[in-house]
């Protein structure tokens, strides 16, 4: 079992710090995968005999299911309030904002104003920036408003 703790955790850790900047779907992926892995691996500790089987398709399906569950509800690019700003901002004033569970600063600029795309009147460029500890990541985007006034990246 010991031998089974490092794995563990170390891949634990990498899908931690890989969700954090994918999107809602894409943790829930990560997470589901890992879960399953881990599950397997559980389950391969505690299972033996003829039933050894069974013990990791449990786990698999169980640590899917939690990992899934987990990596749906991580932090990530999606949860930014980009309504408010790419419908009222103008063309490159920054917002910008933290998450103070996470410490990560968040900059969203708008860089051009409106535009039809793909019969969409409401859609508009920006470019959204993410700080945590000195590291700086950005991105370049354009999202388009919906009929329920959501706003949905389209490209980038």
């Amino acid at each position: 079992m010991k031998r089974l703790l490092a794995p563990i955790i170390i891949l634990a850790g990498f899908t931690l710090t890989a969700c954090s900047t994918n999107t809602r779907s894409e943790n829930t992926l990560a997470g589901a995968a890992s879960g399953a892995v881990l599950g397997a691996l559980a389950g391969n500790a505690m299972g033996d005999g003829n039933k050894h089987g069974v013990h990791i398709a449990i786990g698999a399906a169980a640590g899917a299911l939690i990992g899934a569950g987990i990596g749906h509800y991580i932090n990530s690019t999606d949860h930014y309030p980009e309504h408010p700003i790419l419908e009222s901002n103008p063309v490159d004033p920054p917002k910008t904002w933290q998450d103070p569970k996470t410490y990560r600063s968040y900059t969203l600029i708008p860089t051009s104003n409106l535009y039809s795309l793909n019969g969409n009147p409401s859609c508009r460029d920006f470019r959204f920036v993410s700080i945590r500890y000195g590291t700086r990541e950005q991105f370049d985007a354009t999202a388009c408003q919906m009929p329920d006034r959501q706003w949905v990246r389209v490209r980038g």
